[in-house]
């Protein structure tokens, strides 16, 4: 059934020479919002509604040795007691652009969700290894019937706009999945063109890569910036990656622990070009992290790690 609308933050891994590459938003300069129904049909474009919506999944490119390691996702939403576990995927990509086998799932207690609108970091139980093109995704299960609670959970997107005109030629580069009563068979819908909600957003949903191999094939790209692989990895005391940008400008980092909490923040001018940035990580105890880089032009993330 078509939906009548009453009203009105990375990451993916691809060859240097690719050229379908995803142009994310960078949730540093355009902040994650979460829009609403009003009227007869209630609750948000991307989480709890009357029109029961299920999952909302977000299309990304990859290519080299490289896995998707976790996801660092923002929520918003309202406080309130929750019963029911929700899950972060990753799929493949079906022949019609829309998601196809499942190659992971991690499930979160609902209740543990923060739905303060900031970014939190959730990791599969191994790495999964993806290859060309998939999806990551966010999935409330089925709230129509279980009545979990009276806590509200919605993913944030990118404002209005944040996902560029031209990338509309790209059938299904982000979808949500209707609910239906048979769960065998996954009703997903393409969220621009298929669903009544034709706002121009990237969700804020970004899977955590980590490097196989550091060469200089092996990047992590929005299609203007590129990062490479952090070596050495293991860290002992100072590490270093590849940054590539066309445009002189700042970037800003962000080292997070595997909660997603910010353990230290600063930023960087670079200039046009390839440069090599360095990392002390002395402070740092022996364990797992995340590095987010933002730039203007997006947000990129991988995993390390400290010996």
């Amino acid at each position: 059934m078509k939906k009548i609308v009453l009203s009105i933050f990375l990451l993916q891994a691809v060859a240097a020479e690719a050229q379908d590459t995803l142009k994310n938003f960078n949730p540093s300069l355009q902040a994650p919002v979460v829009l609403q129904y009003t009227g007869t049909t209630t609750g948000y474009y991307t989480g709890h509604n009357s029109y029961f919506d299920e999952e909302w999944a977000e299309k990304y490119y990859i290519s080299g040795a490289n896995q998707v390691v976790g996801v660092i996702a923002w929520h918003s939403g309202a406080a309130g007691t929750y019963t029911e576990n929700c899950e972060y995927k990753v799929y493949g990509v079906s022949s019609s652009g829309l998601p196809g086998v499942s190659l992971a799932t991690k499930t979160v207690a609902g209740s543990s969700i923060n739905v303060a609108g900031v970014a939190s970091y959730t990791a599969f139980n191994s790495n999964v290894n993806v290859s060309d093109s998939f999806f990551v995704s966010f999935n409330l299960d089925d709230y129509a019937h279980n009545n979990p609670g009276t806590k509200k959970i919605a993913l944030m997107h990118g404002p209005a706009g944040s996902r560029a005109a031209s990338d509309t030629v790209k059938y299904g580069r982000n979808v949500v999945r209707w609910h239906n009563h048979d769960h065998t068979t996954l009703d997903w819908k393409d969220f621009y063109f298929d669903n009544s909600t034709p706002v121009l957003t990237h969700f804020a949903i970004f899977p955590v890569v980590a490097f196989a191999t550091t060469s200089v094939s092996n990047y992590a790209t929005n299609g203007t910036v590129k990062m490479g692989g952090i070596y050495p990895n293991p860290a002992t005391g100072v590490m270093h990656f590849e940054w590539h940008s066309s445009n002189t400008g700042t970037i800003n980092c962000t080292i997070m622990d595997v909660t997603g909490k910010s353990l230290k923040r600063w930023s960087t001018d670079v200039a046009s070009g390839s440069q090599v940035i360095d990392i002390d990580t002395d402070s740092f105890s022996p364990g797992s992290y995340i590095l987010m880089v933002d730039s203007k032009e997006g947000s990129l993330a991988q995993s390390w790690v400290k010996q």
